[in-house]
């Protein structure tokens, strides 16, 4: 089981009227997402945030095209 911190890019909305000067500075939003590694492709991975026993919830689905960083992160027993 790896723990990991992955770093990653996703699309922006800005819905309503706004001034000209905010649809300028908004972008990209760059994200931050831990969970459990439960799958990796050449295209995607899969985070995990909850296991107990065989079952799994909370589940996110990042395009490896958007991660621009990831680590394992050193999980340390009492």
């Amino acid at each position: 089981m790896k723990l990991v911190l992955v770093e990653w890019l996703d699309s922006n909305a800005v819905n309503g009227w706004h001034p000209k000067q905010q649809f300028q500075n908004d972008g990209i939003s760059k994200c931050q997402s831990v969970g459990i590694l439960m799958k990796e492709t050449p295209k995607e991975i899969a985070l995990v945030l909850n296991l107990s026993g065989e079952l799994w919830s909370d589940a996110i689905y990042i395009p490896k095209s958007c991660i621009t960083r990831m680590r394992q992160l050193e999980v340390k027993e009492k």
